[in-house]
């Protein structure tokens, strides 16, 4: 179908019908999405918005649009593409970001149907203001002896990655003993630069300000001359709160506690800041939108790599538009950068468990349904995203408090009505997204003319035209505060996007201070995805925590709820786990997390809708990060297998060892049950515990590789060099493995070379000590352990 759409908006408006009290209304001139099959409905609604109306979206609306009279309106987007960006760059789109086969970038409004019409772009999408996952916060999780060892691991050498509304930089808990930052870089992405400010490399917007610039800062008398970088009030400095959690050494004092009380997970890791904060719309505390997540998640990423370094990036932030499926181009794009080596993604899983902004229902053939939802006072705009499987067709109608339904909208359409009190309504009904091929219903009610939408309760009449599976969803974007009513509300499939992608870890919140310690947190968002995935990842204290405030605060430390809490939890572990093996992928750090999660009373049988895979252990997820250990010998001790005449046994205890004849390495006859297990020259001797595989190496170099969780002393002969690795002998993770080392001043022509024991001075197994029913303390020598971060009560 040829596309037709001329570069000015409002030529594109189709005219507004206006309800009628009376009788039913008629619907307005409609356009058919087909014609713009690979815009969303907010780009649709973007591009039917005259360009007078367009500073009101800028200014209210959930979608990244920047107009005034300046310049010409502009819009943060989403593409997805084949072949090369250049092609792409030629209409006007200015790249910010390539995530493989998705970009994110801005361009003006009247360029969209230019944009669209590039083959090599199969669909577009509106970048989205994001929210914080945040509420008022906990821990149990088992970190004191990763922090202890020996050895001790406290994230030394990662990169913690925060993406949020900011940090403190000042905050004493996070620098180094001698004063200086641990954080290499901030980047506060609303921030205009000035005199010799810069922003980062690739991107065009917002102040970098780098390790060494922060901390001539930290020595000046007025360091916020310098960096000008400063947390959101607004936000109530969540930023910094959820840094202190993952990274936070707790080296200040507060909340009535000495020093080192409110340490953080990875207390030594090196952090990195993005502030997420250009938001423009009410409401939304200055946060940011999707676009400049995906900026952020590459520029942390690309930092990261410049210094050879493993880094794990946690977002408390998130978003309730979306088919919560995965296949957004936010998250796609998040799946497309985390494929390496090294990299990590914590995302919330939100705080929508409790919050009545998920309905669902189904439709049979015919079927007429009623969804109410409540707008409060004051909104100027209320959102809702409604899918359903490609193979139905579901007609909609909306009504307003005391008033008639509009006519019904069947697929595909995308209208604009005025109704009484001027609110205006856009619906978009659309078919086969190029993303799932599900369909979806978009509907914006905004103020118009009015002061505000109008309170009270609202209502959907669904129609199931065609019917084959019946099942739909909706959601209501969070800024408006706006409630779906009984019978249709629905806690389930309440992970806020993006944190139903693939690539990344989900984390809800469970409570260990206050009533009900060790259930699951009442607005911890409830899984699983829309298309069926498990969700969330697993679950961590997150009510309620103590962690860093801002300095000029009464108290250096505040309490605060939610899955914004939780998340840093687990990021701080990640950091943990990536010490120990810095070339985890993201799967394997994943599986480890979930095959280590603790369930108890509280959790029931796990996995669930409610708490993943159960509760955060960071002890037990540390020891599934063990490296993989890759041996082999330097030349001339090449290994191999006994030739046949020196064929190895076993002898069963009480039985002595026998020995082979030398001459032909033939054994003795001994009385079974018992067999031979050791030679003489030129075999080399074997002591191994079954069921270990046996391999043995040429005179005189009596070295053996082993299956996992084989102990034996190794003895090798003079002259064997040093143990290299080798790809071909792999020993499996997470069980523990023996590490060899050499004993140092030996002087003798045979070294013993034996499995070093620490790794098994703090494996102790805390379910041993520590009931399964309930929450508790690791040993504790100052009893403060309850405010501690890895620890009950936190």
């Amino acid at each position: 179908m040829a596309k037709k759409g001329p570069q000015d908006p409002n030529a594109r408006r189709p005219k507004p019908a206006t309800e009628n009290e009376d009788a039913t209304p008629e619907v307005a001139e409609t356009t058919d999405p087909t014609q713009h099959s690979k815009l969303d409905p907010g780009l649709r609604m973007i591009a039917m918005t005259a360009a007078t109306e367009m500073a009101e979206l800028d200014s209210e609306s959930a979608f990244s649009v920047a107009a005034s009279t300046a310049a010409p309106p502009e819009v943060s987007l989403f593409v997805q593409f084949t072949g090369d960006i250049a092609e792409i760059e030629k209409a006007g789109f200015q790249t910010r970001t390539v995530a493989g086969d998705v970009a994110c970038g801005d361009i003006a409004v009247s360029q969209l149907a230019a944009l669209e019409a590039i083959p090599s772009i199969t669909r577009m999408e509106v970048s989205r203001v994001m929210n914080n996952e945040l509420d008022l916060a906990a821990a149990d999780v088992r970190v004191a002896p990763v922090h202890t060892g020996p050895p001790g691991h406290r994230g030394a050498g990662v990169i913690v990655g925060i993406i949020d509304s900011g940090i403190d930089y000042r905050h004493q808990s996070f620098r180094a003993p001698d004063g200086r930052s641990r954080i290499l870089a901030i980047w506060d992405q609303g921030l205009g630069r000035v005199g010799t400010e810069t922003s980062p490399a690739g991107f065009g917007y917002g102040v970098e300000y780098q390790q060494a610039q922060i901390n001539t800062a930290l020595a000046a008398a007025n360091p916020l001359a310098i960096v000008r970088h400063q947390d959101s009030a607004g936000a109530q400095f969540h930023g910094t709160h959820v840094t202190g959690i993952a990274a936070g050494d707790g080296s200040v004092a507060g909340q009535g506690r000495p020093a080192f009380t409110f340490v953080g997970i990875a207390p030594e890791a090196d952090i990195i800041v993005v502030a997420n904060n250009r938001g423009r719309a009410a409401g939304e505390r200055g946060l940011g939108d999707s676009a400049d997540t995906l900026d952020a998640v590459r520029y942390i990423f690309n930092f990261a790599q410049s210094l050879g370094r493993p880094v794990v990036i946690n977002q408390s932030q998130g978003d309730n538009v979306g088919p919560h499926d995965g296949t957004s181009l936010l998250e796609r794009g998040l799946d497309n950068l985390l494929g390496g080596a090294g990299r990590a993604f914590v995302k919330s899983a939100g705080n929508e468990g409790a919050r009545n902004r998920h309905a669902s229902g189904t439709l049979t053939a015919s079927g007429v349904q009623t969804v109410q939802f409540n707008v409060p006072g004051g909104v100027p705009q209320v959102t809702i995203d409604l899918w359903y499987r490609g193979a139905d067709r579901i007609g909609v109608a909306v009504t307003r408090p005391g008033g008639v339904p509009t006519a019904n909208v069947n697929p595909p359409a995308s209208t604009t009505i005025n109704l009484p009190g001027g609110n205006q309504l856009f619906i978009d009904s659309s078919l086969n997204d190029p993303g799932n091929a599900d369909n979806r219903i978009f509907i914006t009610i905004s103020r118009g003319t009015s002061a505000q939408v109008q309170s009270g309760n609202w209502s959907l009449t669904l129609r199931g035209n065609t019917i084959s599976f019946g099942q739909w969803d909706a959601w209501i974007q969070r800024n408006s505060g706006s409630q779906f009513l009984a019978p249709f509300v629905n806690a389930a499939r309440t992970i806020s996007v993006p944190g139903t992608a693939r690539e990344i870890i989900t984390v809800g919140s469970y409570i260990t201070r206050g009533a009900g310690v060790g259930a699951i947190s009442s607005f911890s968002s409830l899984g699983p995805t829309r298309d069926g995935r498990p969700a969330p990842t697993l679950s961590a204290p997150g009510q309620t925590l103590f962690s860093a405030n801002v300095t000029t605060a009464a108290d250096q430390y505040q309490g605060m709820m939610g899955t914004s809490m939780a998340a840093p939890m687990v990021t701080g572990a990640v950091a943990l786990m990536l010490q120990r093996r810095p070339t985890m992928t993201a799967e394997q750090i994943r599986n480890c997390l979930i095959s280590s999660a603790r369930s108890d009373a509280n959790t029931g049988a796990t996995p669930n809708n409610a708490w993943g895979a159960g509760k955060l252990d960071v002890q037990a997820a540390f020891a599934c990060a063990a490296p993989e250990i890759r041996r082999t010998l330097l030349p001339p001790c090449t290994i191999r297998t006994l030739t046949p005449s020196c064929t190895l046994r076993t002898v069963a205890p009480p039985c002595n060892i026998q020995t082979l004849v030398a001459s032909q390495c033939l054994p003795r006859t001994v009385t079974p049950p018992c067999v031979i297990q050791s030679v003489t020259a030129p075999c080399p001797i074997q002591t191994l515990v079954a069921p270990c595989n046996i391999q043995t190496v040429a005179p005189a170099c009596g070295f053996q590789t082993q299956n996992p969780a084989c102990f034996p002393t190794q003895t090798l002969s003079a002259g064997c060099g040093v143990l290299v690795p080798n790809p071909t002998v792999v020993v499996n993770p997470g069980t523990n493995p023996a590490v060899l080392t050499a004993r140092s001043g030996q002087s003798e022509a045979t070294e013993t070379w034996q499995a070093a024991t620490a790794n098994a001075d703090w494996t102790a197994d805390w379910s041993t000590t520590a009931p399964e029913s309930g929450p508790a303390d690791p040993p504790d020598e100052d009893g403060i352990m309850s405010f501690w971060y890895g620890n009950p009560g936190y």
